[in-house]
């Protein structure tokens, strides 16, 4: 009898257990289904955040484009300028089933098209122009006084190998101690570090040399001394010329 009571009263603990062990599965899948409506709901809010701006935009651009297109042909018309479509009026084939003809454009969607295609040209000119100076930009981004002077040293470390990939005769971690070392000389020249990063390039490096603190930080007066190059005009307006 005692061993059959024992037995029954070890089930019994098993299925105790296994219930537990049941229940807590059940909260646990409860909560991650709480938490993962919590994060749709969030995700859906800035979805709605970030699409209700862009909406307003396009809007807003659709509108002052229709405004200068109407500036145009009122400005046309005062100075007695004639707008009309010249040559023959084309129309689309039909296609197998279409009743009606295609009219084509109409002379403001026309002038629309216009002005789209030429925005979108600008645009892409841009791009492509600029694109060697988000380059440099990106590579001597830890250079900048902003980045240099309240970048942590984790985030320093994610930034220093855009440099010191191009130019790998400068060491990651010698810059990154160059950079603490231009911190405390700032500290000991009694600047602040919010006033230090109002400064341009120029002036980073006019402190620099002013205190003799070129062979204290070397390699950063180096890329400082790169960045403030004097670059011709000349080079920049050939380019858009061809």
């Amino acid at each position: 009898m005692e061993g059959r009571w024992k037995e029954s009263l070890t089930y019994k603990k098993k299925d105790n257990v296994e219930k537990m062990s049941i229940e807590k599965n059940m909260t646990k899948k409860k909560d991650g289904i709480a938490t993962m409506k919590k994060n749709h709901s969030k995700l859906q809010t800035m979805k709605k955040s970030c699409i209700t701006p862009l909406v307003s935009m396009l809007l807003l651009g659709q509108h002052q484009l229709e405004r200068a297109i109407s500036y145009a042909t009122e400005k046309c018309e005062d100075l007695d300028i004639s707008i009309e479509r010249r040559g023959r009026r084309r129309f689309r084939k039909r296609m197998p089933g279409e009743v009606a003809r295609d009219a084509g454009l109409t002379l403001p969607e026309e002038l629309q098209r216009a002005m789209l295609e030429c925005l979108d040209r600008f645009y892409e000119e841009l791009e492509h122009r600029y694109k060697a100076m988000d380059d440099i930009l990106i590579t001597f981004g830890v250079v900048q006084p902003k980045t240099l002077l309240t970048s942590t040293e984790e985030e320093l470390r994610d930034i220093v190998p855009n440099l010191t990939k191009i130019y790998d005769e400068l060491c990651a971690e010698d810059i990154i101690l160059e950079i603490l070392r231009l911190r405390r000389h700032l500290e000991a020249a009694s600047i602040s570090l919010q006033e230090a990063v109002q400064w341009t390039t120029l002036e980073l490096l006019k402190f620099i040399v002013k205190r003799d603190y070129s062979e204290s930080v070397p390699s950063l007066a180096l890329c400082l001394k790169f960045l403030i190059i004097c670059v011709s005009v000349a080079s920049c307006e050939r380019s858009f010329q061809t």
